[in-house]
């Protein structure tokens, strides 16, 4: 359960934070190489959403799963 339990098991802190900075990273390039486009826009938000799969560890965590997956629908 998301409110309540132990609670499961997520990465590093610091996996975390430089599995974002890559993503960051290559969003940067992309859109300075190719420009800005829905396409783009789409991949960060996916490859965003599998991170925070891996860091799921509060209710807050799983409202912003939420919150991301609306843009895609």
């Amino acid at each position: 359960a998301v409110s309540g339990g132990r609670r499961p098991r997520t990465l590093s802190r610091m996996l975390i934070n430089a599995m974002v900075m890559a993503i960051v990273g290559f969003a940067g390039l992309q859109a300075f190489s190719a420009g800005i486009d829905v396409e783009l826009f789409c991949n960060v938000l996916v490859l965003l959403l599998v991170v925070k799969m891996l860091d799921r560890a509060r209710a807050r965590d799983a409202a912003q799963l939420v919150s991301l997956s609306l843009f895609l629908g």
